[in-house]
């Protein structure tokens, strides 16, 4: 199941990223616009 790993991996990036952007709102602001 490759295509259940890779929908995995980008569901934990995402909750990574959504993480990263609520400790750091600053960091969210200067990301480039096609992470926000």
């Amino acid at each position: 199941m490759e295509l259940n790993r890779q929908l995995n991996r980008q569901r934990q990036s995402n909750l990574r990223d959504r993480f990263c952007r609520n400790e750091n709102p600053s960091l969210a602001s200067s990301a480039p616009p096609h992470l926000q």
